[in-house]
């Protein structure tokens, strides 16, 4: 008899770990059926911008060539301002720039090159 107790003790306890192991399980299912879940809503998303994307690309490509002068809007006069400021300042760092390379490579001579640094300094 005591051989018989032992064999169903084994199977006790062999059934405890496959239910431990079964509810284990079940709770990797559940995780993985909750990361598709959050993969699909992810996909769902990402083809809804996808059309809308390229729709988008479709528009502007049947506008034709944009206008720089009106492509940049500002909220504000004073935002205008700023920008219209911030652009001419780099156009004067561009020009100063450039005229420094033409004279390290020659392409002007020093007098040529301070008169003009002078006047762009003026219009600054």
């Amino acid at each position: 008899r005591s051989a018989k107790q032992a064999v169903i003790g084994e199977h006790a306890q062999q059934k405890q770990l496959l239910q431990a192991g079964e509810s284990e399980l079940n709770d990797i299912m559940t995780r993985i059926q909750s990361s598709i879940d959050e993969a699909q809503q992810a996909l769902d998303i990402l083809e809804v911008k996808d059309t809308e994307l390229s729709s988008s690309i479709a528009e502007l490509e049947s506008t034709g060539e944009v206008d720089v002068d009106t492509a940049v809007v500002t909220t504000t006069p004073l935002y205008k301002q700023l920008m219209d400021l911030v652009a001419q300042d780099n156009t004067t760092e561009d020009t100063l720039y450039h005229l420094g390379k033409a004279l390290e490579l020659g392409t002007i001579d020093l007098p040529t090159y301070l008169k003009h640094v002078r006047s762009v300094s003026r219009q600054q």
